[in-house]
Protein backbone atom coordinates (compact mmCIF):
# COMPACT_ATOMS: atom_id res chain seq x y z
CA UNK A 1 0.00 0.00 0.00
CA UNK A 2 3.03 2.52 1.03
CA UNK A 3 4.60 2.02 -2.31
CA UNK A 4 1.02 3.02 -4.55
CA UNK A 5 0.77 6.05 -2.30
CA UNK A 6 4.49 7.62 -2.97
CA UNK A 7 4.42 6.44 -6.69
CA UNK A 8 1.06 8.86 -6.88
CA UNK A 9 2.29 11.06 -4.92
CA UNK A 10 5.46 11.86 -7.04
CA UNK A 11 3.55 11.55 -9.84
CA UNK A 12 1.63 14.94 -9.31
CA UNK A 13 2.73 17.77 -10.75
CA UNK A 14 4.01 20.32 -8.52
CA UNK A 15 1.51 22.54 -8.29
CA UNK A 16 -1.07 19.90 -6.67
CA UNK A 17 -2.51 21.33 -3.84
CA UNK A 18 -3.72 18.18 -2.73
CA UNK A 19 -4.26 14.32 -3.27
CA UNK A 20 -7.26 12.13 -3.07
CA UNK A 21 -6.61 8.43 -1.99
CA UNK A 22 -9.51 5.61 -2.44
CA UNK A 23 -8.90 2.07 -2.57
CA UNK A 24 -9.30 0.00 -5.99
CA UNK A 25 -11.68 -2.35 -4.01
CA UNK A 26 -14.31 0.32 -2.80
CA UNK A 27 -16.42 -0.41 -5.78
CA UNK A 28 -19.44 1.13 -4.25
CA UNK A 29 -18.12 4.37 -4.04
CA UNK A 30 -19.69 6.42 -6.31
CA UNK A 31 -18.72 10.04 -7.82
CA UNK A 32 -21.14 11.44 -5.85
CA UNK A 33 -19.68 10.54 -2.49
CA UNK A 34 -16.26 12.04 -4.13
CA UNK A 35 -18.07 15.22 -5.04
CA UNK A 36 -19.31 15.49 -1.45
CA UNK A 37 -15.92 14.90 -0.09
CA UNK A 38 -14.03 17.27 -2.33
CA UNK A 39 -17.11 20.05 -1.48
CA UNK A 40 -16.33 19.39 2.55
CA UNK A 41 -13.09 19.74 1.92
CA UNK A 42 -13.38 22.84 -0.08
CA UNK A 43 -9.66 23.87 0.01
CA UNK A 44 -8.79 23.92 3.57
CA UNK A 45 -4.66 23.55 3.81
CA UNK A 46 -4.43 22.04 6.90
CA UNK A 47 -7.78 19.57 7.17
CA UNK A 48 -8.07 16.02 5.76
CA UNK A 49 -11.34 15.27 4.73
CA UNK A 50 -11.80 11.49 5.57
CA UNK A 51 -14.65 8.97 4.84
CA UNK A 52 -16.50 7.67 8.01
CA UNK A 53 -18.09 4.20 7.69
CA UNK A 54 -18.93 1.50 10.32
CA UNK A 55 -17.67 3.60 13.05
CA UNK A 56 -13.89 4.13 11.09
CA UNK A 57 -12.56 7.13 9.34
CA UNK A 58 -10.15 5.95 6.31
CA UNK A 59 -9.87 6.46 2.98
CA UNK A 60 -11.43 7.61 0.72
CA UNK A 61 -9.93 11.21 2.25
CA UNK A 62 -8.08 13.93 0.62
CA UNK A 63 -4.87 14.69 1.99
CA UNK A 64 -3.68 18.78 1.26
CA UNK A 65 -0.26 18.90 -0.01
CA UNK A 66 1.41 19.82 3.86
CA UNK A 67 0.76 16.26 4.32
CA UNK A 68 2.44 14.94 1.57
CA UNK A 69 5.97 14.65 3.11
CA UNK A 70 3.94 12.48 5.82
CA UNK A 71 2.67 10.28 3.09
CA UNK A 72 5.61 9.61 1.06
CA UNK A 73 7.15 8.58 4.73
CA UNK A 74 4.83 5.43 4.71
CA UNK A 75 6.49 2.11 4.10
CA UNK A 76 5.38 -1.56 3.51
CA UNK A 77 1.69 -2.42 3.94
CA UNK A 78 1.26 0.98 5.82
CA UNK A 79 -1.78 3.11 4.52
CA UNK A 80 -3.34 6.47 4.81
CA UNK A 81 -5.29 5.42 8.14
CA UNK A 82 -2.40 5.87 10.10
CA UNK A 83 -1.98 9.77 9.30
CA UNK A 84 -5.78 10.26 9.25
CA UNK A 85 -6.08 8.83 12.68
CA UNK A 86 -2.73 10.88 13.98
CA UNK A 87 -4.29 13.95 13.15
CA UNK A 88 -8.37 13.37 14.55
CA UNK A 89 -8.12 16.99 15.66
CA UNK A 90 -7.71 18.14 11.93
CA UNK A 91 -10.45 16.01 9.94
CA UNK A 92 -13.52 17.10 8.27
CA UNK A 93 -15.56 13.56 8.94
CA UNK A 94 -17.83 12.99 5.72
CA UNK A 95 -20.65 10.19 6.18
CA UNK A 96 -19.70 7.69 3.51
CA UNK A 97 -21.06 4.00 3.95
CA UNK A 98 -20.38 3.21 0.20
CA UNK A 99 -16.87 2.92 0.82
CA UNK A 100 -17.63 0.56 4.18
CA UNK A 101 -17.98 -2.31 0.61
CA UNK A 102 -15.18 -3.23 -0.56
CA UNK A 103 -14.05 -6.02 -2.50
CA UNK A 104 -11.56 -8.76 -1.24
CA UNK A 105 -12.48 -12.08 -1.98
CA UNK A 106 -14.70 -14.30 -4.38
CA UNK A 107 -17.54 -14.34 -1.71
CA UNK A 108 -17.09 -10.29 -1.43
CA UNK A 109 -17.84 -10.53 -5.23
CA UNK A 110 -20.71 -13.17 -5.33
CA UNK A 111 -22.42 -10.19 -2.02
CA UNK A 112 -21.37 -7.46 -3.92
CA UNK A 113 -23.23 -8.57 -7.89
CA UNK A 114 -26.26 -9.81 -5.75
CA UNK A 115 -26.76 -6.42 -3.74
CA UNK A 116 -26.34 -4.38 -7.33
CA UNK A 117 -28.77 -6.99 -8.84
CA UNK A 118 -31.23 -6.20 -5.97
CA UNK A 119 -31.24 -2.72 -6.00
CA UNK A 120 -31.05 -2.29 -9.82
CA UNK A 121 -34.22 -4.71 -9.79
CA UNK A 122 -35.77 -2.19 -7.33
CA UNK A 123 -35.39 0.66 -8.86
CA UNK A 124 -36.92 -0.72 -11.80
Amino acid sequence: MASSVRCGLSALPAACDAVLILLGDQVAVTSDDLKRLAAAWNGQDGSIAAATYDQHVGVPAIFPRTFFPELMELRGDQGARRIIERNSYRLIRVPMQNAAIDLDTPEDLVAITQRFERNEQSSL
